[in-house]
């Protein structure tokens, strides 16, 4: 019996989610902002307006993109690097961090009230 709980507990822990977690939109949304602000910045001139986009992801990036500050007066390709890999990481980190506090504050709550009568709007 526990052998069989444990393997499908198994089973159902490797299987893909059906929805889409939100852990990954802002990473995501990094991602896509360097490479729109590469893409645009320096392979396609048409779209040189895009480079702006960099200016944004170094300020929004700010405890990462020090690194790249420092290094990037001499190795720019080193800085850029850094801030899609580790940039990417550390929002990643971000709503991992997030998605754990709204989870918590959502079991307070929804255990909060449990021994408490409530009013029924009928």
């Amino acid at each position: 019996m526990l052998l069989g709980f444990i393997a499908e507990r198994s089973k159902t822990s490797l299987a893909m989610p059906n929805r889409f977690r939100w852990v990954y939109f802002l990473p995501l949304l990094h991602l896509a902002a360097c490479l729109i602000s590469m893409v645009g910045g320096l392979v396609i001139p048409q779209f040189q307006y895009f480079g702006i986009v960099w200016v944004f992801v170094m300020l929004l990036d700010l405890p990462i993109s020090l690194v790249a500050y420092i290094v990037g007066w001499k190795f720019q390709i080193l800085a850029a690097i850094w801030i899609f890999a580790a940039g990417t990481a550390w929002w990643y980190f971000v709503s991992l961090v997030l998605e754990r506090a709204f989870h918590r504050l959502r079991y307070r709550y929804s255990h909060r009230n449990e021994g408490s009568l409530t009013r029924l709007d009928i």
